[in-house]
């Protein structure tokens, strides 16, 4: 297996996202984040045409929670499931806050950075029919419509992405909005991560 460099920029994007809190879930997604050429990418799935729920929508992998189960152990199962993902293929670096999905799932949100150049993604064709490696860029711009509903007394306006074909939109949208502007917080005073989420 060979190892990537450790770049300044993965130091530094380790100190955009609080720790692993475990809170509990009933659900959890894995953002996985890659650099190639310069630019910071993440792992989407496409589900599979077949499926009853969402398909052929654009997902991170993930799935529900199994009996004592951490989030992080949700996701990692799932990634390995859903598209091959070993665990030691990956290094864990932090969380965001729960989501919380239209069925009323409290979703967890794992962030892990790839560390191999090895990983050649396996799919499980019963649920994912194939991934991209999507540039984070395009999520810093504004999405190319939204959606607006009450929940709760709330106002939730969903983005839509229409760079994929289909778009990528709804909860997928909404976790990699809240993970760039973890990241853009940092940006001001961190030029080595400025690069990752710059257009070329």
């Amino acid at each position: 297996m060979t190892k990537l460099n450790t770049f300044d920029w993965l130091n530094e994007l380790k100190k955009c996202f609080p720790t692993p809190h475990n809170r509990p879930c009933d659900a959890s997604v894995l953002i996985v984040l890659r650099e190639s050429n310069g630019c910071l990418q993440v792992l989407l799935t496409q589900r599979s045409d077949n499926l009853r729920h969402h398909a052929s929508e654009w997902a991170l992998p993930g799935g529900k929670t199994d009996k004592g189960e951490t989030s992080l152990q949700t996701a990692l199962r799932e990634a390995n499931e859903e598209v091959g993902l070993d665990s030691t293929f990956v290094e864990n670096i932090g969380q965001l806050d729960n989501f919380k999905s239209k069925n009323e799932l409290d979703v967890g949100v794992c962030i892990s950075v790839l560390t191999t150049k090895s990983y050649q993604a396996t799919l499980n064709e019963d649920e994912v029919q194939k991934i991209v490696w999507f540039d984070l860029s395009h999520i810093c711009k504004n999405p190319d419509r939204t959606h607006r509903f009450e929940r709760f007394g709330q106002t939730i306006v969903v983005p839509f992405y229409d760079v994929l074909k289909p778009s990528l939109w709804g909860l997928t949208a909404m976790i990699l909005q809240s993970l760039t502007k973890h990241i853009n917080y940092q940006i001001k005073t961190k030029p080595s991560l400025q690069r990752l989420l710059s257009n070329k």
